[in-house]
């Protein structure tokens, strides 16, 4: 469903379409549906599209055809390119936060499913079974589906915490747990070193590990614990920037009586290398004089996830606007937002 899809999914679709290929919109329409449910919004595909090219991360040329009226042509620019790798890197971790989440929703789910049920049989009437809590009597039949509950899995490696975390300058540490004794090599993404790089998990005794990162500046990565061959557990780690450019947030310029304000929001430069400055949140409030927010214009906990770009937001008409507006807006890891109040 759309609403699951990251803020701006659109965007790196549309760049990753086109560095498959230069295309028409109408062809850019029928692959997108794959990636992106859009509910069949061709108008959202040209306006962003146009949006694109007006930042320069794509371009477009009108091409004759023997068959039919000119078309435009879409070209992913070399600004463009630049922009979907940074956005891959964003998307990356996402994809790690959803394994994240799927594997303490199968672990949830697991659990609930198992229970101390042993199956016996009533001598009574030979041949038949059921299946009775230890402590809780008979379990009900839709609740015990098929009358044989299995056991948890015995060789469930779990990590504490389950995403590592730490600050630029802070090794990366946490501690592997199993419910049975067990060997296991480890190994990291991205040329990160685990150590050790071979442990025996033992039940009550929580294993440390550390990792060493390749190089300064990586962000993202994963650690993984093999039994042999098959991996037996896959731990995401995220390290926190010492130092983090607040994100830029332009003049609130107000007009139409009040009722609309325009803004311009992160930084794009061109390179090499480009430079690109998203921003994770924006919130936009109105407020009274003495900065006390009266009515918030953004979805509960903001907007998430902004490309570099001019943004503007208008009243519905008729409606009389005795406030300023104010934004706050935060990159990703930012602590305190920037904020911008209009005159």
């Amino acid at each position: 469903m759309a609403e699951l899809e990251p803020r701006n999914f659109l965007q790196p679709c549309l760049l990753l379409l086109l560095r498959e290929r230069s295309d028409h919109g109408y062809e850019l329409v029928a692959r997108l549906r794959p990636m992106h449910d859009g509910d069949g919004d061709a108008g959202g595909v040209y306006r962003a599209l146009r949006s694109l090219e007006r930042h320069g991360l794509v371009r477009s040329e009108w091409r004759s055809s023997d068959v039919g009226p000119s078309r435009r042509t879409y070209h992913l620019t070399s600004d463009g390119l630049a922009v979907l790798e940074a956005q891959v890197g964003g998307l990356q971790h996402v994809q790690d936060v959803l394994q994240l989440f799927m594997q303490r929703y199968a672990r949830v789910l697991a659990a609930e499913r198992s229970t101390d049920l042993e199956e016996v049989t009533d001598d009574r009437r030979p041949g038949r079974t059921d299946c009775r809590a230890h402590s809780n009597g008979v379990r009900p039949p839709d609740r015990a589906g098929a009358g044989i509950v299995r056991d948890p899995p015995q060789n469930q490696i779990t990590s504490d915490p389950p995403t590592a975390e730490s600050g630029a300058l802070d090794p990366i540490a946490l501690e592997l747990n199993g419910p049975t004794t067990a060997t296991l090599s480890l190994r990291a993404s991205g040329g990160a070193i685990a150590a050790p790089q071979q442990l025996t998990i033992t039940p009550g005794a929580p294993a440390p590990v550390t990792i060493r990162l390749p190089k300064p500046g990586t962000t993202v990565g994963r650690l993984e614990a093999l039994s042999g061959t098959d991996v037996v557990a896959s731990v995401p780690w995220l390290i926190h920037p010492d130092q983090v450019e607040p994100i830029a947030v332009g003049p609130l310029r107000v007009d139409r009586d009040g009722r609309r304000v325009r803004f311009t929001l992160g930084a794009f430069k061109r390179g090499p290398p480009t430079e690109v400055q998203v921003a994770e949140k924006l919130i936009l409030d109105l407020v009274d004089s003495d900065g006390r927010p009266r009515r918030s214009l953004t979805f509960p906990g903001g907007a998430r996830e902004l490309m570099p770009a001019e943004y503007a937001y208008t009243l519905p008409r008729g409606e009389r606007n005795r406030f300023a507006f104010r934004v706050r807006a935060w990159a990703p890891n930012q602590d305190e937002p920037t904020t911008r109040t209009s005159k």
